[in-house]
């Protein structure tokens, strides 16, 4: 038997640049307790500001038999005055006590 396990969809903006990335996934995971279904529906969202990304939006979640974890996070890019990627930080959206979550993921001088 087959079955599709990924189904995706990218939305291009009017430049050709993708504005909007939906994607769902059934995964089943074979441990020794049984299998173990997760499902992850995820969209992520695309902003410009003269042709370059500025900030990617993600929002979502997971679930399996036990939990659901829900997804929302963005990223967002930092350019140098040569228009170079220098900095990329991760926003986490998601945590109890409205606490904010920024976290450095990228640095062009580390």
């Amino acid at each position: 038997m087959k079955s599709l396990d990924k189904i995706s969809i990218l939305v291009l903006n009017n430049e050709g640049y993708p504005q909007k990335y939906i994607t769902y996934e059934h995964e089943i995971d074979n441990d020794e307790e049984g299998n173990e279904e997760e499902y992850t529906l995820a969209k992520e969202l695309y902003k410009y500001k003269d042709s370059k990304i500025i900030k990617i939006s993600v929002r979502g979640y997971i679930q399996n038999s036990i939990s659901q974890i829900v997804i929302d996070r963005d990223y967002n890019m930092v350019y140098d005055l040569s228009d170079h990627l220098s900095e990329i930080f991760c926003q986490d959206n998601n945590l109890a006590g409205s606490q904010l979550s920024i976290t450095k993921i990228f640095s062009e001088s580390d």
